[in-house]
């Protein structure tokens, strides 16, 4: 990695340029990426990508990259809560397949049904770890709860 200051790219014609490269500069570059914009140029004056999430060490589990370090087996149920972007990011992949006729109704539904249940678990998981974090107790305490439990919450 460059120094900051130094320019790692050329400069030239962009078709788009992403000021900052917090979580949502990034999430535009990757979705224009995606999109098919070739010519994405993503500047901060950050010396390293991720803006907030780098600043505060809570937010670090979010980070895509980090993930590599997870104490899970990748694609496992576990490896699933620990890595919720990634469910996110499935689903609305899911729903353009889905779009483009390149999975059935039945398989997206399925798959829908257990990214919900474990995004569910997710956003389980971070209030048990708040309310120990609110009451002094150690936030790392925590388990997942099994999605029948998560499942039965009135919202």
């Amino acid at each position: 990695m460059g120094a900051v200051g130094e320019r790692p790219f050329p400069p030239g014609d962009y078709d788009v340029v992403v000021v900052g490269s917090g979580p949502g500069g990034l999430q535009v570059a990757y979705s224009l990426a995606r999109a098919g914009v070739d010519r994405c140029a993503v500047i901060s004056r950050d010396d390293r990508p991720g803006g907030m999430f780098r600043r505060f060490p809570v937010y670090q589990r979010l980070i895509s990259w980090t993930k590599p370090a997870a104490p899970y087996a990748h694609g496992s149920r576990e490896y699933e809560l620990y890595d919720h972007n990634s469910l996110v990011a499935e689903e609305k992949e899911l729903r353009a397949r889905l779009q483009h006729h390149d999975i059935s109704e039945s398989d997206e539904r399925e798959r829908l049904r257990s990214i919900e249940v474990a995004l569910d678990q997710c956003w389980d998981l971070l209030r048990q770890r708040r309310g120990r974090e609110q009451y002094g107790e150690d936030p790392d305490g925590t388990s997942a709860r099994d999605p029948s439990t998560v499942e039965g919450y009135l919202q």
